[in-house]
């Protein structure tokens, strides 16, 4: 995967150019390796990739969604 980036923020316009840098990825099915964290987890030898903080937030942010589709109108997600 490629990662382009700004090694100095003060240097951010669309006028510099960007650094590039190469990095390696593992291809793996997301909904197996989610699995494989939450299987893990009741183990006791992992500690969770997402917190339950940050999924109740993303709860919160998909329950918005769906109040602004219904709604027709914007919407807000509580804290």
């Amino acid at each position: 995967m490629g990662l382009r980036f700004y090694d100095d923020p003060a240097r951010r316009s669309w006028s510099n150019r960007f650094e590039s840098e190469a990095i390696a990825i593992e291809r793996a099915n997301p909904l197996t390796r989610q699995l494989e964290n939450f299987c893990a987890v009741i183990r006791g030898t992992a500690d969770p990739v997402v917190s339950a903080r940050d999924g109740l937030q993303n709860l919160r942010v998909l329950d918005a969604i769906q109040q602004a589709v219904r709604s027709g109108q914007a919407s807000t997600v509580a804290q």
